[in-house]
């Protein structure tokens, strides 16, 4: 290199005429030939004799130039004018992929940054909002053991309607909160007993569903392993799979609560006898707020969040979740999980 590089405004001498016309250019000699631009010459006792340019173009733009000097004339023929040509078009693609793909990254961190301030913001008020719930549960709770003066059948019947809508109220609260939340920060994992956590699901829902001649039986092998996860969080997976399977069961039918092992995964399945879900809505139902259309469900009033759940404690325990369906015969729900969680530093070790 004899001179430093120097940048030039894109308006102006060789590079300004290209750009302006969007044409390539062969000058034999510089010296000898009209040109339709100033000649800038950046003070050395050498001129510039022979110049090839073209254009780097991108779909109609013209983006930039490409252009190769030689001190002596006459030096490039036809040929060289194609290869440069084809130099800058490839160069073009490249230049213009640096700028989609810069584009792209700063889009996404925009939105990365309001996906944070989102989050941070339903925790904020989900934080806010359990506080006056719980002053409300503990002060329905004295109300109803008296300890605020006696209450007629009547007003007991009342706060056991608010009791129950404030249990749902709170719920509600913990499972948004528990959407919002990333894995890292509620994970807690150990080993867990699935057998115990299944047994305990279908002894807290048993009587509910005995209310409507609904059975639940709980198939499994006497033992199986135990996987590694939190085991509150695969509790909720319990609770609202076959809380899902008691709302939509039919008077006299049966769940039947499945435990298997493969050589991977613990397998978990909740079967139940309602009316089924439609094909092209079985990827929706993991979805947040997603509601089936079904006469069934338009009885049972609901955010549509239980669901949405299930898959998201479920992929933070890197298992996996699915439905089968048949209208008309009912839904079976399963859950896979491995048997030994795989923590980031884990992986980047073993990398």
């Amino acid at each position: 290199v004899r001179y430093p590089p120097r940048r030039m405004p894109s308006d102006v001498g060789l590079s300004g005429y290209i750009n302006r016309t969007g044409q390539s250019l062969s000058i034999r000699d510089l010296s000898k030939e009209q040109v339709p631009f100033e000649v800038i010459h950046y003070g050395s006792e050498d001129i510039v004799r022979s110049v090839l340019a073209v254009p780097l173009r991108f779909g109609k733009r013209t983006i930039g130039m490409l252009s190769t000097q030689s001190y002596k004339p006459n030096a490039y023929r036809q040929h060289d004018l194609h290869l440069l040509q084809s130099i800058a078009d490839h160069v073009a693609i490249g230049i213009e992929n640096a700028y989609l793909y810069t584009d792209l990254q700063k889009r996404y961190h925009g939105l990365q940054e309001r996906e944070d301030v989102r989050t941070e913001v339903i925790q904020n008020v989900s934080h806010e909002l359990r506080n006056p719930l719980t002053y409300l549960t503990t002060y329905i709770d004295l109300l109803l053991q008296d300890d605020l003066g006696s209450l007629n059948e009547s007003q007991r019947n009342g706060l056991m309607v608010v009791k129950a809508k404030t249990a749902t109220l709170v719920r509600l609260v913990e499972d948004i909160t528990t959407l919002e939340t990333k894995p890292e920060n509620w994970l807690r994992v150990q080993d867990v007993d699935l057998l115990l956590l299944a047994r305990h699901a279908v002894a807290s829902l048993e009587r509910l569903g005995l209310t409507r001649s609904i059975t639940i039986e709980l198939l499994a092998p006497p033992s199986i392993p135990t996987v590694q996860g939190d085991p509150d969080r695969i509790s909720e997976v319990f609770d609202n799979l076959l809380g899902n399977a008691l709302k939509f069961s039919p008077t006299n039918s049966k769940i039947v609560v499945r435990l298997e092992s493969t050589p991977e995964y613990a397998l978990v399945s909740v079967a139940d006898q309602g009316e089924g879900i439609p094909n092209e809505e079985r990827e929706q139902i993991f979805k947040r707020f997603y509601q089936v259309e079904s006469s069934s469900a338009r009885r049972h009033t609901g955010l549509g969040l239980g669901l949405a759940i299930v898959k998201h404690i479920v992929d933070a325990h890197q298992g996996k979740v699915w439905v089968e369906s048949e209208p008309g015969v009912g839904s079976t729900f399963y859950f896979a999980l491995p048997y030994r969680y795989k923590c980031v530093d884990q992986e980047i070790a073993k990398d």
